[in-house]
């Protein structure tokens, strides 16, 4: 390999082995296609030691990975707990339940062809980005209690005036819950809105329905092109 080639060392994440000066030095430019000043193709480890606060104590945790070009491997102390490979979509490990402490996080990214899509891929070729190696954007774990909202879309229904919430719960238990939904106005300080409901939560992953009344909302136009943000809260047990 050529002697400015390095492959081992420090790197401060998010970014990419090129940028920082890290695999195999390239000399001159290839014909017809992008020549990073290194190049690296095959699997990388990304290793270091995280301390899990005791307030993280039996929530679930995941990763969120924003950019990874192809595949991630996530292992804590030395064990593999999550896979994923996409392109274009973050890449999310569930690992579960840590013990409050220290810890050993490795990130295995390999941008090797994962799956055979031919040469000519915007979202992995050299003609267009480079086949790099690392970890852009954000980098974030996550401590998630054992009831969440998972998603919520909403629906306006001009013929009633009402506004239809479709929300996704995911729960480790069978319980009940208070949920609230305030309405507010991005350049107002209180809701025009606020509803509160009980709710009868089942144990898994199930969509829920709740139906608002729009009557204090302004219609957008482009006289009144006010727009709202809904938020949804949820109380369980403490």
């Amino acid at each position: 390999y050529p002697a400015q080639s390095k492959l081992e060392g420090e790197i401060v994440l998010p970014t990419s082995l090129a940028k920082r000066g890290f695999g195999y030095k390239t000399e001159g430019s290839d014909f017809g296609i992008l020549t990073p000043e290194y190049k690296y193709v095959g699997k990388a480890t990304y290793a270091r030691e995280i301390n899990i606060p005791k307030s993280w104590k039996g929530k679930n945790i995941e990763i969120f990975l924003e950019r990874v070009l192809w595949e991630s491997r996530v292992l804590i102390d030395g064990k593999e707990v999550s896979r994923q490979d996409a392109l274009g979509t973050p890449h999310v490990h569930e690992i579960g339940r840590l013990s409050p402490g220290k810890h050993q996080l490795t990130v295995q990214v390999d941008n090797d062809m994962v799956h055979n899509i031919g040469d000519k891929g915007h979202a992995y070729g050299e003609y267009t980005q480079s086949i790099w190696n690392g970890i852009v954007g954000r980098m974030e774990m996550r401590a998630y209690d054992p009831v969440r909202i998972l998603s919520a879309k909403i629906i306006s229904d001009i013929s009633t005036n009402e506004i239809e919430v479709k929300y996704v719960i995911d729960s480790e238990i069978a319980t009940s819950a208070n949920i609230t939904f305030d309405v507010t106005g991005l350049e107002m300080n209180k809701p025009v809105i606020s509803i509160a409901k009980k709710l009868t939560i089942e144990k898994g992953v199930h969509e829920y329905t709740a139906r608002i009344s729009a009557s204090k909302l302004d219609k957008w136009s482009e006289f009144t092109p006010t727009v709202y943000e809904l938020t949804a809260s949820m109380k369980v047990g403490k």
